[in-house]
């Protein structure tokens, strides 16, 4: 695999570089307007632009927002295209094909092209679609980790036709998620949150054979206490097959939640549940966990050297829910491990928290970053072998 960083003035001068980047960014409603809530995938892509503009290189940036059926103006990159602008007076904003052909011919250094998935043939990886895209470049760059977990046109079709090398974002998620899977140190703990157990199952196996210690929390935890017995009320989480389970208690390195807090319908006041055995299954929702989690949890944490972190412990959006994952945000980042942090809610916690900067790495990945680390080949990856 070839690196940006390799390529020199020389190779890059006049170059027309198609740069594909990962621009699925979180929106907010703020006074009636979609407002960008977290822009960190947006500003990773700021270093190879910004190599390549350097370079004298010259730009068409494409990148996909939402999952579309066909053009949705509701997904436009309109919004990305202003947060842009900001950064990039240059910049000019295609809509269609026709409209970066014009700008194609005129020489103009930065174009970003519009959401590339309201076009037919990017999900389907068309090999035709690849190469109306390869005619605008003499030179392919994939710096978007996040989605080369998805074999789209724009990721993994598009190298047939071009030379294709990896940006330097994508080389940073390389060798930073590569030290876990190859060379990780020792206390390796692991924090795996969020709503769906069955994205991160593969994460869970594959790390137990690395891991020490791997913490539990938020809705996957919840098909694991009602497999040892206890009540998880109203709770909404995804099954898990009862062999996986199994396997998964047999490695006596899952910790899960010992108190949690909930939710009733008669109220937003939490209720705070210090024992786990002492819960009825009445009409509750669990929404986060408790303080004497916290604190176990956080003494792992302490005495880690490694620690990955990938999903909330709770339903954080929620001031009345959030203490759980905030404190172990905070124990996370001040502890002295090697730590990486992962996953869209997990990062955009983090950046509201303001201790992005503690961390060694904020991965722009989320099923891209579980995929990897779950010792799976990611296509977009292996295409620019």
């Amino acid at each position: 695999m070839k690196f940006l960083r390799e390529y020199t003035k020389e190779g890059l001068d006049g170059k027309q570089v198609l740069l594909r980047v990962d621009y699925n960014v979180a929106f907010l409603e703020q006074e009636g307007k979609k407002v960008i809530s977290d822009d960190y995938r947006i500003t990773s892509s700021f270093e190879s632009i910004d190599y390549l503009l350097a370079n004298k290189a010259k730009i068409i940036i494409l990148a996909h927002f939402g999952d579309p059926m066909g053009i949705d103006p509701a997904l436009t990159l309109e919004q990305i295209y202003t947060r842009l602008k900001e950064k990039y007076h240059d910049l000019e904003f295609a809509r269609s094909f026709e409209e970066l052909g014009e700008k194609f011919k005129e020489n103009k250094p930065l174009i970003l092209f519009e959401n590339i998935r309201f076009f037919e043939g990017e999900k389907e990886n068309s090999d035709d679609f690849a190469k109306k895209l390869a005619s605008f470049g003499s030179l392919y760059i994939n710096d978007a980790f996040g989605v080369s977990h998805r074999a789209n046109a724009s990721v993994v079709a598009i190298t047939k036709c071009l030379t294709s090398i990896a940006g330097i974002q994508m080389e940073k998620e390389l060798v930073n998620l590569g030290k876990v899977l190859n060379n990780v140190t020792h206390p390796f703990v692991c924090v795996v949150g969020g709503a769906k157990i069955g994205t991160k199952v593969l994460l869970i196996n594959n790390l137990l054979s690395r891991a020490d210690t791997i913490l539990v929390g938020s809705g996957i935890a919840c098909p694991l206490l009602r497999a040892q017995g206890h009540a998880t009320g109203k709770t909404i989480f995804e099954a898990i097959d009862e062999n996986e389970i199994k396997l998964l208690f047999e490695s006596h390195k899952i910790l899960l939640p010992q108190d949690l807090v909930l939710k009733t319908d008669k109220g937003p006041t939490p209720i705070k549940a210090t024992d786990l055995n002492t819960i009825s299954n009445q009409e509750y929702v669990i929404l986060d966990v408790g303080e004497e989690t916290i604190r176990e949890y956080t003494k792992y944490i302490e005495g880690a050297k490694t620690i990955v972190w990938n999903g909330p412990l709770g339903l954080f959006e929620d001031p009345n829910f959030k203490r759980g994952s905030e404190m172990i945000a905070r124990a996370i980042a001040t502890s002295h491990a090697f730590k990486i942090v992962g996953g869209g809610e997990t990062v955009s916690l983090v950046h509201d928290l303001g201790l992005a900067e503690k961390f060694d790495f904020v991965s722009t990945g989320g099923g891209a970053m579980i995929s990897y680390l779950s010792g799976g080949k990611l296509p977009g990856i292996e295409a620019l072998k």
